[in-house]
């Protein structure tokens, strides 16, 4: 008696070259991290050097979001990770403000 196949899975198949998850495994360690993320500009270039790694081992430049997602790099865990962040405003040079509105009558003269 045959066993159901499971969802997703085909049988007598090798997980393939270009399967996410397996080319997430293979980031460089300096591709694997949100660290040092600060802006969506950050962001944005690590994308472009995963889509530049894809391209160098190729696997193509379609799967950059894909694998992203896999290694746990996704849009969305950028801005969980970018919004976790406290705000300094000591790193702010001297005479600088802060965006946004202001908050102390002497800011608004």
């Amino acid at each position: 008696m045959e066993q159901p196949m499971r969802a997703g899975v085909r049988r007598n198949t090798k997980q393939s070259a270009s399967n996410p998850e397996a080319l997430a495994a293979l980031l460089p360690d300096e591709l694997r991290s949100l660290e040092g993320l600060y802006t969506p500009s950050d962001y944005q270039a690590l994308r472009g050097n995963v889509v530049d790694w894809l391209s160098s081992a190729r696997h193509g430049t379609g799967l950059a979001t894909p694998v992203m997602n896999a290694a746990g790099l996704s849009a969305a865990d950028f801005y969980r990770h970018a919004l976790a962040m406290p705000t300094q405003p000591s790193i702010l040079r001297a005479g600088q403000k802060q965006a946004g509105a202001p908050h102390y009558e002497s800011e608004t003269r």
